[in-house]
């Protein structure tokens, strides 16, 4: 069994959205569900801004999550959606 690592330039960190990117194609994803999920990821991380999505604790996920359902009016099919990989 062969294993793929990916490898980024020297000195160089890989973003969020660049390694996400890169792990979906190597899954065979769609570019439609790829671009889905960008969007997902992205209205996460400008919730939490400044926020590293590192340091954000389940409790906070939780309020966010909460926070589409009642203040955005997302469904919550949508909200599990998001969040199931």
């Amino acid at each position: 069994m062969t294993v793929h690592t990916l490898s980024i330039a020297p000195g160089r960190a890989q973003g969020l959205f660049e390694t996400m990117s890169q792990e979906m194609r190597l899954r065979n994803y769609s570019h439609k569900t790829l671009k889905a999920y960008r969007s997902c990821i992205r209205t996460f991380v400008r919730y939490f801004s400044p926020k590293h999505p590192r340091k954000i604790s389940n409790s906070e996920i939780r309020t966010f999550l909460l926070h589409l359902m009642n203040d955005e009016q997302w469904e919550a099919s949508s909200v599990n959606q998001m969040f199931t990989p």
